[in-house]
């Protein structure tokens, strides 16, 4: 009963699921599509990811950055060729964004944040 239980959440959460992105130039949105209703999970700030990593098999935010940070998996594949990491600071605590995107959308999102960083410099 509890393998058919897990088995029925994962066919759930990776084939009737799908997120999409929004990007704008001071946030990136992050909607949970199932079926014909949306929901919105998340909403980011630019302003507050502090690194974009590439995350394969043998990353690990706690080996990297020696803090533990709570991780929201946005990706659409249980194993993504194309996963990233958008480590985040927001009101002290460290927040984990992973989500799929190819090299245009991660220029993108870098391309606003440094406009954001340079509008908050003047």
């Amino acid at each position: 009963v509890a393998s058919a239980a897990i088995a029925i959440q994962i066919m759930t959460r990776y084939s009737l699921t799908h997120y999409v992105y929004e990007l704008n130039h001071s946030k990136l949105k992050v909607i949970k599509v199932v079926g014909n209703k949306n929901t919105l999970s998340a909403e980011l700030d630019l302003s507050d990811i502090r690194h974009i990593d590439k995350k394969d098999k043998d990353y690990s935010l706690k080996k990297k950055y020696k803090k533990a940070f709570r991780i929201h998996n946005f990706c659409n594949n249980i194993y993504p060729r194309n996963a990233y990491c958008l480590v985040c600071e927001i009101l002290g605590d460290n927040i984990a964004v992973v989500i799929e995107a190819d090299e245009k959308f991660l220029s993108l999102i870098e391309n606003y944040m440094m406009i954001n960083k340079n509008t908050g410099e003047e």
